[in-house]
């Protein structure tokens, strides 16, 4: 399958991925948001705590496989037969969303740049732990009275409607995977997508 196709061209990309899963794609799909992550954070000099970056990491992929079995098990309640065999398939489906998480990484390694250097470097000390929460929101406070310029509002707005978009696109891309996988009337295909919904927010909730 071919990821990049999941922005130009979602259904077929979706289709191929149901028909021809490739599980280790999937998996470098699942984690690529983190491995951004730790790109990002290791060009910025933050700190990278290894044990909690492999713990994260493992968790992604925990989470994906226990959504692909429950989305695979709502799927086979409406299909059955069609659908059994295909987890491989169905979890491959969902690791499509990893594209998107990883353009939302990238995105997000934009907003130090629209921070100031005192910004940029107190939010350092804090994420190193140096500073308290506390610290870190009365040395912010001052920064932006004494320099009122310090934050670059345009560029945080456009990190803003870009990830807005993103998410809205997420929810599009949702519906998408399962009336090509379920291949059902409008009203079912939505009512498991309301489920599957509900199932993401629930995990969410309980991770």
């Amino acid at each position: 399958m071919n990821p990049l196709g999941i922005f130009y061209s979602p259904g077929k990309t979706i289709e191929d991925a149901f028909k021809k899963p490739d599980m280790v794609t999937a998996i470098i799909l699942v984690i690529l948001s983190g491995i951004i992550g730790i790109i990002g954070s290791a060009l910025y000099g933050f700190g990278i705590h290894w044990g909690n970056v492999l713990l994260k990491l493992f968790s992604n992929i925990v989470f994906w496989l226990i959504l692909s079995a429950l989305l695979y098990l709502l799927l086979f309640f409406f299909k059955r037969y069609e659908i059994r065999g295909k987890f491989s398939g169905v979890a491959s489906c969902l690791s499509l969303f990893g594209m998107i998480g990883a353009v939302l990484s990238i995105v997000f390694l934009l907003f130090p740049f629209a921070l100031s250097s005192p910004l940029f470097g107190m939010l350092k000390q804090y994420e190193a732990k140096n500073i308290s929460m506390t610290e870190f929101a009365q040395g912010f406070a001052t920064v932006l009275s004494e320099q009122p310029n310090s934050i670059n509002l345009s560029l945080i707005a456009a990190i803003f409607v870009v990830s807005l978009i993103l998410v809205i696109y997420a929810f599009i891309l949702s519906y998408l995977l399962i009336s090509r996988t379920a291949k059902l009337s409008i009203p079912k295909n939505l009512l498991i997508w309301i489920a599957f919904l509900v199932i993401v927010i629930i995990l969410q909730l309980l991770s």
